[in-house]
């Protein structure tokens, strides 16, 4: 009875110890099979120092020139 209550210890912690390596195996394939499908980002693919100025950019500009929290009024003086 002894032997048996041993040899099942001696299982949980050998399962526990691959399960272990075994899931933290697949976490790291997983997270760089999904790295690699989404592509290094622009800002990575430039030289260090670089600048880019982009003159149109894509963002949609309303007739608001491009405020979308409500309605824009041109400033007024006062006096």
């Amino acid at each position: 009875m002894i032997k048996f209550i041993f040899i099942l210890v001696v299982l949980f912690f050998v399962f526990g110890k691959v399960i272990k390596y075994a899931m933290k195996y697949l976490i790291i394939s997983t997270v760089q099979k999904q790295q690699s499908q989404q592509g290094q980002p622009q800002r990575a693919q430039r030289k260090e120092g670089s600048i880019h100025i982009d003159k149109n950019p894509k963002t949609g500009k309303g007739k608001n020139g491009g405020f979308n929290d409500g309605e824009y009024v041109d400033y007024e003086v006062v006096k």
